[in-house]
Parts: structure tokens; C-alpha cells; sequence
């Protein structure tokens, strides 16, 4: 995974391309290198289990895998740094990539709604650039959106990333990286949008990319 994919390109662990020679149609769909992928019954799952490529939804022609953003079981990525902190019960740790994670994906939120309000994509980058605070990214998405959104607050973040919360133990981690992701779970459901719709390419992959690397998190964070 190349440093500008995630900064610069708005690349997504595990992204899958898929594509329609003869329209030009793309479609993207997420599964990461360390799952069995006939657990999943999704469009990449379907092609990587059965060798079923999708149709496209324009011209009703199989579409060509094309490309994903490269191995994601590598501590180069955001979902391989996290697995190898949590094999190695490094849970606070996990906890704070988890919460960096979050916030860059908040970022990445804004490009995809800036580029999708027609914004190119270069200066999208950047107003995008991590610089903004969270709570002015999601004032500036309640514009462009037209949506009454709350600001994502992380459980224990500030406390875990400030050093204050040194001496717990890992259950205590264990049970705050599950609330940090149940809040974002919420946070997501509460944009009530529709991945189906083609009408908002960027914003599309940002929610798909969103649902699948949650049902991860699910997967692979360990037991309360």
C-alpha cells in the first residue's frame, strides 16, 4: 500500500475494482487478504469464492477484475497494523490506530463529498488534508450534505491518546476499542444512506468501504 493512496489517491484497504469493457462502468467492492472470502456475499467475495464475476448494471456484461489496493494483512495498513497489535494483545495500541483510523476516514468522508458536489478531486485533497478538526469536518458536511449530523465523539480516546489511561488492564481495552467501534457503526447509520444508489460515485465507496471494514472489526475484535 503506497503512503499516496491513503493521502493522496483516497485509496481503501482491501478496495476491489471491478470493470465493464465495454462501457467503461467501474464497480468497487472491499475484502481484505486474511478473510475466507465464501464468508462474505458481496460482489468480490461471489468472484474470489467461485470465480462469478459481476455484471455490469449498465450494459449486463461480466465486468473484468481490475486491480485492489494491495495486501492487506501488512502493518503498512490500517486493518493489518490493527490485526498484528491484536494478536500481539497490544489492545491500548489498538485502540489508538483505531481512533487515528476513524479520524482519517472523517477526512476522506469530506473529499468524497466535496469531489461528489463537483469539486475536483486536487482541491478536495486539499481541504481534506487533516488539518480540520473533527468537529469543523462535520460542520462543513452538515452544509454540503443538507443533513442535522452529530459529531462523532470516541469513548476514552483523548484519555488513551493523552497517556491517562495507563495501568488498565486489556479487558478494559478490549471493552473500549468495541465501544469506539459502536460508535462509529452509529455514526454511519445515521447518514441513512443508500450504497446502491450510482448517483455519488465517491460518497458511495466511502460508505461501502465504511459497512465492510466495520463487519471486520467485528470479526477480528477479540471477546469482551
Amino acid at each position: 500500500m503506497l503512503k499516496e493512496k491513503y493521502y493522496e489517491k483516497r485509496w481503501y484497504d482491501g478496495e476491489q475494482e471491478f470493470t465493464c469493457g465495454k462501457c467503461d462502468m467501474k464497480i468497487y467492492d472491499y475484502l481484505f487478504d486474511d478473510e475466507d472470502p465464501s464468508n462474505w456475499h458481496t460482489l468480490a467475495g461471489i468472484f474470489f469464492s467461485k470465480q462469478q464475476p459481476p455484471v455490469c448494471p449498465q450494459c449486463n456484461q461480466y465486468m473484468s477484475w481490475t486491480g485492489y489496493t494491495g495486501d492487506t494483512k501488512g502493518k503498512e495498513t490500517v486493518a493489518g497494523s490493527i490485526l498484528s497489535l491484536i494478536n500481539n494483545q497490544h489492545y491500548m495500541s489498538a485502540c489508538i490506530i483505531f481512533s487515528s483510523a476513524t479520524e482519517y476516514q472523517l477526512n476522506s468522508l469530506l473529499w468524497s463529498a466535496l469531489v461528489d458536489a463537483g469539486l475536483d478531486k486536487e482541491n478536495a485533497t486539499q481541504y481534506a488534508d487533516g488539518k480540520l478538526s473533527n468537529g469543523e469536518i462535520v460542520r462543513i458536511l452538515r452544509i454540503i450534505l443538507s443533513r442535522k449530523l452529530k459529531t462523532i465523539v470516541l469513548p476514552a480516546r483523548n484519555n488513551i491518546v493523552h497517556g491517562r489511561e495507563f495501568g488498565n488492564d486489556k479487558a478494559y481495552f478490549i471493552s473500549k476499542l468495541h465501544e469506539m467501534k459502536t460508535e462509529v457503526a452509529k455514526w454511519v447509520d445515521s447518514f441513512q444512506h443508500n450504497p446502491a444508489e450510482i448517483n455519488q460515485p465517491e460518497l458511495n465507496r466511502w460508505f461501502l468501504y465504511m459497512r465492510h471494514w466495520l463487519m471486520w472489526c467485528d470479526q477480528h475484535f477479540p471477546q469482551i
